[in-house]
């Protein structure tokens, strides 16, 4: 009968082994992974990401990039150049003729009388019952208070034409009648209506300015009274340039 002798390391190691069994048995250690592990379940921590404060897309925008979850505008529409212009729902203005209508509110009358340019006179239809034939009688070259120049709406623009190739300077007073044009008959000598006070209260001060009345004090601005025959003409002014305002004294009604 002999006796082994063990060696202490290795009685060491045995006896480490029988140990770490019965822990393993008893549920306090666990093999896992290449190493030994406590009971306690270690919690894995994911990497860490930039955080801009804002979460990320769940999935790419339309555009691809994914580092927001706002949306990226649409790309714009391709501009054609021209600038649209809501309609305000007013009537356009027309190439000169008085539409009546400005933004939905009424615009003024237009005067008997305008001028467009140099040695130019332009006389509404809208006073002769929209004639376009007539003539023109005063103290303007041409005429007198018994004979007249004839004037013509040729352009359908409801404006009937007097074109002087020379004009002196000087004050001139005249007004118009409705005339049968070539071929109508009988002939017609209506004089143009333009001097009622509530006609004239419809037009503007400029278009008023054309209007001389001998029944109107234009300094006081009030109405003469006891006047034999009230009468309403048309006065203008024309300069050495063929410039020609209106001289009349009605620009003032109230």
């Amino acid at each position: 009968m002999y006796r082994k002798i063990i060696n202490p390391a290795v009685g060491h190691i045995i006896f480490a082994g029988l140990l770490a069994a019965a822990l393993v048995a008893l549920g306090i250690l666990s093999f896992t992974g290449c190493g030994l592990q406590d009971g306690t379940a270690a919690t894995v921590v994911p990497p860490a990401t930039t955080d801009s404060g804002v979460a990320a897309d769940a999935e790419p925008s339309f555009r691809g990039d994914t580092d927001t979850d706002v949306t990226d505008p649409p790309p714009p529409k391709p501009d054609s150049g021209t600038t649209v212009v809501v309609d305000s729902g007013s009537v356009p203005a027309d190439s000169g003729v008085d539409t009546g209508m400005d933004s939905g509110v009424a615009a003024a009358m237009p005067g008997p009388v305008m001028s467009p340019g140099a040695k130019q006179l332009r006389f509404s239809d809208r006073y002769i019952a929209g004639s376009p034939c007539g003539d023109v009688l005063g103290t303007l070259p041409g005429t007198s208070w018994t004979s007249g120049l004839t004037i013509r709406d040729t352009n359908a623009d409801h404006w009937l034409e007097l074109d002087y190739t020379a004009l002196a300077a000087g004050t001139y007073t005249f007004s118009y009648r409705d005339r049968a044009c070539p071929g109508e008959t009988p002939d017609r000598t209506n004089w143009a209506l333009y001097g009622d006070p509530t006609t004239m209260k419809m037009m503007s001060a400029a278009s008023r300015a054309f209007i001389n009345c001998n029944w109107w004090n234009a300094a006081t601005e009030t109405v003469i009274t006891g006047v034999t025959d009230p009468v309403c003409n048309l006065k203008v002014t024309v300069a050495t340039s063929g410039a020609i305002t209106g001289a009349g004294n009605m620009a003032n009604l109230k």
